[in-house]
């Protein structure tokens, strides 16, 4: 009775932060996506300074997020074919936001891996940040991929001139909540390690105390990639209650030349596919009333080809894979990026 009732608190505890945690990832994607809008136009220096220095704190809130939300149900990662070059490229403005610039990448080219991009991204950031924190001011912080001799497996391998590990912490640096840093969580590494596990890779750490440390994660290679220009829709419906992302997402869609309409229920949404069928339809899973997979139901029934992006705070990809097996349906986690929505919306309007 009594371990009935731990895990009934257990499972409440977790239902509560992934509801704390979803309000807090739609408080971002307003954010983030207007910073988006912004940078894309014409501001002074000053300006884009600013909106950087809010895109790290969007991008730390994000990482703060999934890194709790792991922790009280870790996500299965949903693979897909990686560029690894092209990957680390695009991971590259966020790498130098994070170290002030200190920050390099290069690799093979050619190289793909079967990953997960966001929980990849998450797992790089967490590691360039550790050496930044481990780092002078000035000194470098590369991040390299490669083909591993022995094992034939992608090494990724991130590296600072830091301080070292010293023998007696290096045996519990991967364990969860053990930080010796003052305003750590204590999962950054932890999450590295359960990331890259479930990619059935392994990380490996080379480290010497005053001269710095090489983590390397070792990643089952993939085929070659196929790589297309993005097609995008004329018009999109937009079914999201959350009037601040509603808000931020026309407007970045606006510069790409998509039209949006825009639904705040399911009710509404029914209302605007008879009057006329966009495009794509992007649906937030986690709408009040009928949720937007109960909506889904009666989309896929009255407009089974209908192209659809689920978007959601609170669920994960695992959660919709008996949907998300049709080429014509998507998901995207929030908050994301502008290149990770485009690039969906070409996808499934394909």
């Amino acid at each position: 009775m009594v371990k009935q009732t731990d895990e009934a608190q257990e499972l409440q505890r977790a239902r509560l932060a992934a509801t704390m945690a979803h309000e807090f990832n739609n408080v971002l994607m307003g954010i983030d996506t207007f910073v988006e809008v912004l940078r894309r136009r014409n501001v002074d220096e000053r300006s884009r300074d600013a909106l950087a220095h809010i895109q790290q704190s969007v991008n730390r809130g994000r990482r703060i997020s999934s890194e709790i939300l792991r922790f009280t149900r870790a996500p299965k990662p949903v693979l897909a074919v990686i560029d690894v070059k092209s990957w680390l490229l695009e991971f590259l403005p966020e790498a130098k936001a994070l170290t002030n610039g200190r920050a390099t990448v290069s690799g093979e080219a050619g190289l793909t891996v079967r990953g997960d991009v966001s929980q990849l991204n998450q797992v790089l950031a967490n590691l360039v940040l550790n050496a930044r924190d481990a780092s002078a001011d000035d000194a470098p912080i590369a991040i390299h991929a490669g083909r591993d001799g022995e094992s034939g497996m992608l090494d990724l391998q991130v590296v600072d001139r830091g301080t070292g590990i010293p023998d007696e912490l290096r045996e519990r640096i991967f364990e969860p909540l053990f930080t010796t840093k003052r305003s750590g969580t204590g999962l950054g590494l932890a999450v590295v390690h359960q990331v890259i596990s479930a990619h059935g890779g392994s990380v490996r750490v080379e480290t010497k105390v005053g001269e710095g440390t090489a983590f390397h994660l070792l990643l089952p290679l993939g085929p070659p990639s196929e790589r297309t220009s993005p097609t995008l829709p004329e018009a999109v419906l937009l079914v999201e209650d959350d009037a601040g992302v509603v808000a931020a997402l026309r407007e970045m869609l606006r510069d790409e030349g998509v039209s949006v309409k825009a639904a705040a229920s399911a009710e509404e949404a029914l209302v605007e596919l008879e009057r006329e069928r966009p495009g794509v339809l992007i649906l937030d899973v986690g709408l009040h009333g009928m949720s937007g997979l109960d909506l889904y139901e009666v989309i896929a029934g009255r407009w089974p080809r209908l192209p659809v992006i689920f978007i959601s705070a609170r669920y994960e990809a695992v959660d919709l894979a008996r949907i998300l097996l049709q080429p014509h349906v998507g998901f995207l986690r929030k908050p994301f990026e502008s290149e990770q929505l485009l690039a969906a919306l070409s996808r499934v309007a394909k």
